[in-house]
């Protein structure tokens, strides 16, 4: 049983206890070779006895693992903690690093910010391994150049796009967009707007890619004119929808790069009695919870969230424990046709 005292146990108290050395102590804290069983034993009861418990830090000055992932999202905190499907990134993430008995460490913020947070990190040696998520190329290229000066573990939760070949693992975005654009053609539409975003975390120009490539084998194309831009929110989605459904030559069916900017147009089109999908079909991206509840619920593509959050933790520890991953995972996504899409204006 741990002797009561008061204040925080040092290892130069556990090196005294055990008659050792202080970088004896580290070594088998370190789980080191070169120490005799005898020896590794009194050090190991010192510990028991004063209860002693070693620093994160400590233990990756040492050389030891710190038994901490750090994951890098290049955006502010407010987006990652009030997106869906982020959320059920992060909810896989942790699932998988509680069962490996690692924890997690979140650098959130804008460009400069989240640099130099990240580098005063990287000197003190916090991580094991390092998951960058859901950040544009440019990010991803800058945080490439830090990773691999400081030699750690990697991996891109993401379409790793030109970073090309490095450690990923992300849904099948490019065949996502390509089963939204069978389905509404399969429905009779040939007049499409789009929903897109400036900010594009990777992957989201791959949706757009796969929608676009199977409009264009039937011989559709979009009209520029009808590619709106968002933010993600639902709010942008809302202020997009008038543009688009007040035209005199509405489009009869709009895909939207995720699902919250769809739920966007879904509100305004009930408010301003617009039926969908009788009037104008609506498609999202993610498969979202709100999507199942919507009214009507909404037609999307489902992505396996949890899913890849809990491979991407599987491939950071496997590159931890000196082991050689594929170097891609893609996980297939899935048409969830729900109310929103329908036969091209009929009624």
């Amino acid at each position: 049983m741990p002797t009561e005292r008061k204040g925080n146990v040092t290892i130069y108290e556990v090196a005294a206890e055990a008659g050792v050395a202080i970088s004896t102590v580290s070594k088998v804290l370190s789980n080191k070779s070169g120490i005799s069983a005898a020896t590794r034993l009194k050090v190991q009861q010192a510990v028991e006895q004063l209860g002693y418990v070693p620093s994160l830090s400590a233990r990756g000055l040492t050389g030891g693992q710190t038994g901490i992932i750090g994951l890098i999202y290049a955006f502010p905190p407010e987006k990652l903690f009030t997106d869906p499907y982020l959320l059920e990134n992060l909810l896989g993430i942790e699932d998988a690093l509680i069962d490996l008995d690692y924890n997690l460490l979140i650098s959130t913020g804008r460009e400069s910010d989240l640099y130099s947070s990240f580098d005063r990190m990287l000197r003190s040696r916090y991580f094991d391994g390092v998951i960058i998520m859901e950040t544009t190329e440019i990010h991803t290229l800058a945080l490439h150049t830090r990773l691999k000066e400081q030699n750690l573990p990697w991996v891109v939760m993401g379409y790793p796009g030109g970073i090309q070949p490095c450690y990923a693992v992300y849904a099948n975005d490019f065949q996502g967009g390509q089963m939204v654009a069978g389905h509404l053609l399969g429905l009779g539409h040939r007049r499409f707007a789009v929903i897109d975003t400036h900010v594009k975390p990777s992957g989201v120009d791959e949706r757009l890619r796969g929608f676009r490539q199977v409009l264009e084998q039937h011989g559709v194309s979009i009209d520029p004119a009808c590619i709106y831009y968002g933010d993600f929110t639902q709010e942008s989605g809302y202020r997009a929808a008038p543009s688009i459904l007040d035209r005199p030559d509405r489009p009869t069916a709009i895909f939207s790069v995720n699902d919250r900017m769809a739920l966007g147009v879904l509100k305004w089109a009930e408010e301003h009695g617009i039926a969908v999908p009788c009037d104008v079909s609506v498609t999202g991206f993610d498969d979202i919870a709100a999507a199942a509840i919507s009214n009507p619920p909404l037609t999307t593509i489902r992505q396996p969230g949890i899913q890849i959050g809990r491979a991407v933790v599987d491939v950071v520890h496997r590159l931890i424990q000196g082991e050689t991953p594929a170097l891609e995972t893609v996980c297939d996504t899935e048409l969830v046709v729900r109310g929103t899409s329908g036969e091209a204006r009929k009624c």
